[in-house]
């Protein structure tokens, strides 16, 4: 919520509905968390580093399958894959297709660690790795039709 012109008994009732939906967890919700985090921290913690490293292969190997070209290291500690997109037309990728006209997207640097909008993605592995195959052959897919 940014800013509230309204009655003050409007405001108030925003803002208690605001703080339960912010903070406002059961007492028993928090009670698991915290014993969960007090006793299983360990094994969360393998559990989620399990998941992270899979989703990181899954990203890896969808890279290398559908956009070989583009380059990528893996990084110890990061949870964001920094990719290289290629310059290089692929006009073997689609041999019976006719070349697209060209057209004009705006350079939105969103993902890309260069402001300018430069050659580089920043791509999360933090979802579930069925989502970022997935998410891989969009992005080939797209980058086919842009060259």
């Amino acid at each position: 919520m940014g800013w509230l012109r309204a009655p003050t008994g409007v405001v108030r009732r925003q803002a208690a509905a605001k703080a339960a939906a912010d903070l406002g967890s059961s007492v028993p919700g928090q009670t698991v968390a915290a014993h969960l985090l007090r006793t299983e921290h360990a094994q969360l913690r393998r559990w989620r580093s399990q998941q992270l490293a899979a989703a990181l292969d899954a990203l890896s190997d969808a890279l290398a399958r559908w956009l070989s070209d583009w380059q990528w290291q893996r990084l110890c500690g990061e949870q964001t894959l920094w990719v290289r997109r290629s310059r290089r037309r692929r006009p073997w990728l689609c041999p019976d297709r006719p070349a697209p006209r060209r057209r004009r997207h705006p350079r939105e640097p969103l993902l890309s660690p260069d402001p300018r909008g430069g050659p580089h993605l920043s791509i999360p592995f933090v979802a579930p790795a069925d989502q970022l195959i997935q998410a891989v052959q969009r992005l080939a897919g797209a980058w086919i039709a842009h060259l």
